[in-house]
């Protein structure tokens, strides 16, 4: 018997010829423009889908002092808390003549303490006083194009035009009704993620949250001396309108293998509040807040009257007119600013904006001065007499 084996240059020439009519046609098909390739993956979603939640209850009749809860139940999608919001219809009623309006505030007047837990029951935020934090952040965080835009769906009315239907007279009603929407990033410090992240399933599937509704004094102002002041209000149809996210299934595959390794990361500023009632008639004031934190960054301080916060006619979340003064913090044995502010009108002089000063300190807080397009809405004017006043201080160190 005899056999020879073939030369690898022989089977690698009847490779190429058995290969050849393929040539000719990929040839054929270049010329023409017939190539396609499949691109890349443009996305990282697979979806993206408003999704509604809704809460235990979706109508409070009588609503001060009632608490709404809810589940969320988004499975595996993550939230985009930016373009999320919570929709709400507050009804007002009255005796005769119904007038009513927010004052300086929106529909964060209604809430009074929100409280979130995770799956586990692990408190994750509690806020309170959220109307008056919200009225004065977005006071300095925001300007004031935003509060006559996304603002006016909250009910913000920084002019009679823009009040309406907020400002509403109807004579011989006694009731009215009006949709209004609250973005999270408006509603809580936990939807603020100082990294922009997208709120992942592991937190936000199950998240309990929990809505305390504020007293109709504290939260409706009535802006004029005719007609009956608002005596009770429903809140009804409230839900979640959340932006769903479904990442493919790549994506997936990698943030999940870095949540196995280092944990994903959900880092949020938080707000603590603290009320003090100030004595009477005194010239010097010192105030303690004993609360422990990790890291401050700021604090401020806002002044009101007691009576304010009772009386419907007034706005109960405006400040008192700013006085000139001394004043200064200390945090531990360190003090903000460094050296104390001191304002006075002068000797016989009659200066309009003796607080201009502290003025500066709550936009300095506010890191304004160093972005001065990121403007604020509150001007000197409405700082000193316009209910916008406070005394803010910055413990940051660096950006």
């Amino acid at each position: 018997m005899y056999s020879q084996q073939v030369p690898q240059t022989e089977m690698q020439r009847a490779s190429e010829q058995t290969d050849q009519p393929n040539a000719d046609s990929q040839g054929d098909l270049l010329v023409n423009n017939l190539i396609y390739k499949q691109p890349k993956a443009l996305s990282l979603a697979k979806t993206r889908t408003m999704v509604k939640q809704f809460f235990q209850r979706s109508d409070y009749p009588s609503a001060p002092n009632k608490t709404a809860i809810i589940d969320w139940n988004t499975g595996a999608s993550y939230i985009d808390v930016g373009n999320s919001y919570l929709s709400f219809n507050v009804t007002a009623y009255s005796a005769d003549n119904l007038q009513w309006d927010f004052g300086s505030g929106s529909a964060m007047n209604c809430i009074s303490r929100i409280t979130i837990r995770s799956r586990s029951g692990t408190e994750l935020e509690r806020l309170e006083g959220a109307n008056l934090w919200s009225k004065f952040d977005m006071d300095y965080s925001v300007p004031r194009n935003y509060k006559s835009t996304i603002g006016s769906a909250m009910g913000v009315g920084e002019t009679t035009e823009n009040r309406f239907p907020y400002l509403c007279t109807i004579p011989g009603g006694d009731r009215i009704s009006t949709k209004l929407l609250i973005p999270l990033k408006q509603l809580c410090p936990f939807f603020r993620p100082l990294k922009g992240q997208l709120l992942p399933p592991q937190l936000a599937s199950g998240l309990h949250i929990e809505i305390v509704f504020e007293n109709t004094s504290t939260a409706f102002v009535k802006p004029v001396s005719v007609g009956a002041p608002v005596t009770d209000y429903d809140i009804e149809d409230i839900t979640f309108m959340l932006d769903t996210v479904d990442l493919s299934d790549e994506t997936q595959k990698t943030i999940n293998m870095e949540s196995a390794d280092n944990g994903l990361e959900w880092v949020t500023p938080r707000i603590y509040t603290a009320i003090t009632s100030l004595p009477v008639g005194q010239s010097q004031v010192s105030v303690q807040v004993r609360k422990s934190c990790s890291q401050a960054t700021m604090a401020y301080s806002v002044l009101q009257t007691t009576a304010s916060t009772t009386d419907v006619e007034v706005d109960s979340l405006s400040s008192i007119t700013v006085p000139p003064c001394n004043w200064q913090y200390r945090i531990g044995s360190l003090f903000f600013p460094q050296q104390p502010i001191v304002e006075n009108s002068g000797s016989g002089i009659v200066n309009q904006y003796v607080t201009a000063q502290s003025y500066y300190e709550a936009l300095y807080a506010f890191d304004k001065p160093k972005h001065p397009f990121h403007e604020c809405s509150v001007s000197i004017r409405e700082f000193q007499s316009g209910g916008k006043g406070m005394f803010a201080m910055t413990a940051s160190k660096d950006d």
